[in-house]
């Protein structure tokens, strides 16, 4: 199993935008460039061709300040969950793009998908990890 986080607020893949062509936004690019160096950093390699892989990612966010301290609170045991943007579609989008060609040769690869939206202690942050589905 492969396990990596990416530190700050989680991202969402980005809609394509249109200038003549089809192009990736700037925060979308670099956002997938933070995910594979975290990747590269983690010192592992990719899983064989043929091999069907899970993608679990696990996302943080930061409680917001506003909310009263009873309602943090509830955001540290988990008894309230963020309900915002971006959605969990998005996020396991954007990661699952951003490891093509490094975790795995093509996202046509992963079989088995589980993203998760928390409230974490301090900062944002997403835990990203890979596995070889066995069938």
């Amino acid at each position: 199993m492969i396990e990596f986080c990416v530190f700050g607020d989680p991202r969402g893949k980005g809609r394509p935008r249109f200038k003549g062509h089809a192009y990736t936004d700037s925060k979308t690019r670099a956002y997938e460039r933070m995910i594979q160096g975290a990747f590269l950093q983690s010192g592992e390699s990719m899983f064989p061709e043929k091999v069907p892989v899970g993608v679990e990612v696990e996302c943080y966010f930061r409680i917001p300040t506003s909310y009263s301290k009873r309602r943090k609170g509830l955001c540290r045991e988990n008894l309230e969950l963020p309900l915002k943007k971006p959605d969990g579609d998005n996020i396991l989008k954007i990661v699952c793009d951003a490891l093509n060609g490094l975790a795995y040769k093509d996202d046509t690869q992963v079989s088995d998908m589980i993203i998760r939206k928390r409230y974490g202690r301090d900062e944002g942050y997403i835990r990203v990890k890979i596995w070889e589905v066995k069938p």
